[in-house]
């Protein structure tokens, strides 16, 4: 019986000769491209096992790994994108960064913050508004921000609320990009200036490249008393904002200074109080004050020194915070004006007694002076925690320096920005 010979069809041009003489065929092989995102690593250990790289945003997707909310409503830029579910406890967390994840190509990162949270300084301009909104159950509206990024690890800083706050933890979405938008950011300040009526007040405008190439940038201010040098910039040039006041102006306005080009338009925003007198202004957050229990210096993205004071949170608890070195020129009683944050999310400003729950809308501040208390002062709340409240109280004080220190032995004290000294 002869051996039957095996046929096996071998393609043109496949066909090689290796050296002891027998057919061969050459395999032509493809590496499948890299997952848009990869390796992901939580930082915050107590929370890490509720985060997951997800596929497919969508409404009705489980917007985080610990909590039942949902989403209700996802733009079309970010139907169907890659993205991150997170925890919702995570939000407290301090650890920077809070999470790492690798991305195999370039793309648009998308975070999604509570418009309720105070916006951490990693957010800074280099991330653009990118003009839409997430929803989600529970009546969560999160404010979308959007930073192209290329081929490599990225670094997501933390959100960094109180423990008190009714906010949620930010969201993330990943879009790839063949190639980077053309944008660019814009920043002003500082944040916030104090200036007597009739005086200018001077604010710094930057801009920046943040990809692609912007052309250039029409500026323009939200009140007419301002003038902007130049007019228009090219993208990572500077301007200078004045403010002209009036003899009879008074009070803190909120001035909002616009960039447009052809691709974008973006927006920041700084305080302008005109009073009786200029005063002399102390950080909550500079490293002379001295900081008591659970009290911390924290970023804050609206404050004027780019900085507050926050977890102090009474109920029988040391925390506190001591300004040092307060100067007065006499012995007298001087008008102290105490910026803060105290967001409360029924938007509810009256002011009840001790103790006062969040309804009552306000928070307690025990003022010491040099040791000697000059009693309980209501602070009222602010409409979110992204606005900044003032309010002004008489303190004695004696001349040179003094200390001041704010506590409570009831409810939570407001998060601290700066106090203003005036005669």
């Amino acid at each position: 019986m002869k051996p039957r010979r095996l046929l096996i069809p071998i393609a043109a041009g496949a066909l090689l000769l290796a050296s002891g003489g027998i057919a061969t065929t050459a395999l032509a092989v493809t590496s499948a491209p890299p997952p848009l995102v990869s390796k992901l690593s939580v930082k915050d250990k107590a929370n890490a096992t509720h985060w997951s790289i997800q596929a497919g945003l969508a409404k009705g997707k489980r917007v985080y790994g610990d909590a039942t909310a949902t989403y209700t409503a996802v733009p079309a830029a970010l139907v169907k994108a890659a993205w991150i579910r997170d925890a919702d406890k995570s939000k407290t967390a301090k650890v920077d960064p809070l999470a790492t994840f690798q991305l195999g190509r370039a793309a648009d990162v998308y975070v999604g913050l509570d418009t309720r949270a105070v916006r951490p300084a990693w957010l800074d301009g280099t991330w653009t508004d990118a003009a839409s909104t997430e929803k989600a159950s529970g009546g969560v509206t999160y404010r979308l921000l959007r930073k192209h990024f290329a081929a490599g690890m990225v670094a997501l800083g933390p959100q960094g609320s109180a423990k008190t706050l009714k906010v949620r933890q930010y969201t993330i979405a990943v879009v790839p990009t063949t190639t980077a938008p053309n944008d660019f950011s814009l920043s002003v300040s500082p944040a916030s200036q104090s200036v007597t009526p009739g005086q200018t007040a001077t604010y710094s405008v930057k801009t920046g490249v943040v990809s692609g190439k912007p052309d250039t940038v029409a500026l323009s201010a939200s009140v007419s008393s301002a003038t902007l040098t130049p007019a228009s910039v090219t993208p990572g040039a500077g301007a200078v904002l004045k403010v002209t006041t009036k003899s009879t102006d008074s009070g803190t306005v909120t001035i909002t200074v616009t960039g447009k080009d052809s691709f974008a338009t973006h927006t920041s925003s700084v305080t302008l109080t005109v009073g009786t007198g200029g005063g002399t202004t102390y950080e909550a957050e500079a490293p002379g004050n001295t900081l008591f229990g659970g009290a911390k210096r924290r970023a804050c993205a609206i404050c004027s020194g780019g900085g507050e004071v926050g977890g102090i949170l009474g109920h029988g608890k040391p925390d506190a915070l001591q300004f040092n070195g307060v100067m007065a020129p006499a012995d007298g009683t001087y008008n102290v004006t105490w910026w803060y944050i105290a967001g409360d999310p029924n938007g509810d400003t009256k002011c009840g007694g001790e103790p006062n729950p969040p309804s009552q809308g306000c928070r307690p501040g025990d003022l010491v002076v040099n040791g000697v208390s000059q009693g309980i002062f209501q602070f009222p709340d602010t409409p979110n925690w992204h606005t900044l409240g003032h309010l002004t109280v008489r303190l004695k004080l004696k001349a040179g320096s003094n200390t001041i220190k704010i506590s409570s032995k009831t409810q939570d004290v407001a998060d601290i920005d700066r106090i203003v000294v005036e005669a």
